[in-house]
């Protein structure tokens, strides 16, 4: 499983973070948007989940993100089915379009990956 990511993203960089902390398990591979080899269209602004070769975005990356970590996302997974996927792709996609205003942009917001984190890193094509 590889998670796309916006890697000029500072909020995109949190979330990873928290992902590396709850994947007990190590299931998920990260790597940035502009690596993503694929026919399809790629929402800039979208977090993206490749499962299975198959592709899931915004709402339904985040749900399935979370089913596949610890106790506590597997329960935070349980929260998001109850909100429709239209709904929760809606408050996705704000929070998407307005994170440079919320989250302040810093020197260090492409953060050097530790060593021993270098292997679930996919940087070059």
């Amino acid at each position: 499983m590889i998670i796309y990511y916006d890697g000029k993203c500072a909020l995109c960089h949190a979330a990873v973070k928290i992902v590396l902390k709850l994947d007990n398990e190590q299931v998920f591979k990260f790597s940035p948007l502009s690596l993503l080899k694929t026919n399809q269209k790629i929402i800039p602004d979208s977090i993206i989940l490749r499962l299975n070769n198959n592709l899931y975005y915004e709402g339904e990356a985040i749900r399935k993100i979370l089913e596949n970590l610890n106790f506590f996302g597997r329960t935070l997974s349980i929260f998001t089915k109850i909100i429709p996927l239209k709904l929760l792709n809606f408050f996705y996609r704000i929070i998407a379009k307005n994170r440079s205003i919320w989250i302040r942009e810093s020197k260090n917001q492409c953060p050097i990956v530790p060593k021993h984190l270098r292997s679930r890193f996919i940087l070059s094509k």
